[in-house]
């Protein structure tokens, strides 16, 4: 729980001047690529700053996201059968 409490303390602590610079510069350029960037940057900061280790794996090789997107989906022009 104190990890918790480090991890949004971290957050506030950084995204305030963030929004202050970068808030702007996306209403004004309409890109919000910037902003996203630096938010992604702010929770790396984040987490690894509380110690979390965050693994990413490729949906292709992930045998249960394979598993997952193979499940059959009800198409907009099929009906339920009842």
């Amino acid at each position: 729980m104190i990890v918790s409490f480090f991890v949004i303390a971290v957050v506030i602590a950084l995204s305030i001047p963030s929004a202050i610079i970068f808030l702007p510069l996306t209403a004004v350029t309409g890109n919000p690529t910037p902003l996203y960037n630096v938010v992604c940057f702010i929770v790396r900061v984040a987490f690894r700053a509380a110690g979390i280790r965050v693994r990413v794996q490729d949906s292709r090789t992930s045998p249960k996201a394979r598993r997952a997107s193979s499940w059959p989906t009800m198409s907009p022009t099929s009906t339920p059968q009842a």
